[in-house]
């Protein structure tokens, strides 16, 4: 059974940064919390037809978020890693797409279990 397509859902716009080549065609750069990365994020490029308005079950769209086409688990990204603190230099290196959404699924889980015993206190 071939795999289905991975979405990333409700991805903040701060972490989205549209930008248009030399021809004039757009494309994003999607950030991603990464533990490899010096700065604590990576970055990798999609198509703006894999940018789609993130929605809630009744079809409204949400405000500043958006919902993230990834693809195949199994195809690979080239994510760009920064090797410095300030961000200034990065290497490139290659995940799936599998590897990706668990990126962005494990920061939210650090963040709610966070959140959540803040609250607690």
């Amino acid at each position: 059974m071939a795999a289905k397509n991975l979405f990333i859902n409700f991805v903040h716009e701060a972490l989205i940064h549209v930008n248009t080549r030399q021809d004039g065609k757009q494309f994003a750069n999607i950030s991603v919390p990464c533990q490899e990365s010096k700065t604590g994020y990576a970055s990798f490029a999609i198509n703006m037809g894999q940018l789609l308005p993130a929605t809630k079950r009744d079809g409204s769209e949400v405000a500043g978020y958006k919902s993230i086409l990834l693809g195949k688990p199994e195809q690979t990204k080239k994510l760009s890693v920064a090797t410095n603190k300030k961000g200034t230099s990065w290497k490139d290196i290659t995940v799936t797409v599998q590897e990706i959404a668990d990126m962005f699924n494990s920061a939210r889980e650090a963040y709610r279990a966070q959140s959540t015993a803040s609250a607690a206190e």
